[in-house]
C-alpha cells in the first residue's frame, strides 16, 4: 500500500464525510427551520428522554419529518458507500477503501465545515460496514433490534446494539 495514496484518500474521505446531509436536506426542504445541535425528545412508550447534541438524521426526522430523516440517513450512508465501492473496484487487492471509509466516518462525526460538530456516525458506520460485508450488517442490525427490544426492553439499546454487534 502506497502511503501517499492512502493519505490522499484519507483526506478526500474526510472532506466528503464532512458534508452534512442533515443540514443540506433541512435547508432545502424547510429553510425557515432553525438548525441547532441541542434538543431533547421524549421516547414514545417510555419515560426516558433522548438528548441529542448533534444535527443528524434523527434531528431531521424530528424537526422536518420522517421521510426527510430517512432520506438523510440514506444520503449519509451513500457518501461513504459510493467512494468506498469505487476504491474497492479500482484497487481490489489494497485496503484503500477502508482508509477512505474510516476517514469519511470521522468527517461525519467531526466535520471541518461545521466547527467539528456533526452527527453521531451511525449511518456513516453502516455505510462503511455495507461495503465490507452487507450480509453481516443485515444480521447484526436485526440481531441488535431483537436484543434491545425483546431481551433488554430498551429502545436506546436497540438503536445502538446493531453497530456494537
Amino acid at each position: 500500500m502506497d502511503l501517499l495514496i492512502a493519505l490522499g484518500l484519507a483526506a478526500g474521505g474526510y472532506l466528503v464525510g464532512s458534508v452534512s446531509m442533515a443540514r443540506l436536506v433541512t435547508r432545502l426542504v424547510s429553510p425557515s427551520t432553525r438548525i441547532t445541535d441541542k434538543f431533547e425528545v421524549g421516547l414514545e412508550g417510555s419515560d426516558k428522554k433522548l438528548v441529542l447534541g448533534t444535527v443528524s438524521a434523527s434531528w431531521v426526522s424530528y424537526h422536518v419529518g420522517a421521510k426527510w430523516g430517512f432520506l438523510t440517513y440514506v444520503l449519509d450512508m451513500l457518501k461513504i458507500v459510493v467512494p468506498a465501492v469505487v476504491l474497492r473496484k479500482i484497487w481490489p487487492a489494497e485496503p484503500y477503501f477502508l482508509v477512505a471509509a474510516a476517514a469519511g466516518v470521522a468527517g461525519h462525526i467531526w466535520p471541518v465545515y461545521h466547527r467539528f460538530k456533526g452527527g453521531r456516525g451511525i449511518s456513516a458506520i453502516y455505510g462503511g460496514l455495507l461495503v465490507i460485508d452487507w450480509i453481516g450488517v443485515l444480521v447484526c442490525s436485526i440481531g441488535g433490534m431483537l436484543l434491545g427490544l425483546v431481551v433488554l426492553r430498551d429502545v436506546l439499546a436497540a438503536y445502538m446494539a446493531g453497530v456494537l454487534l
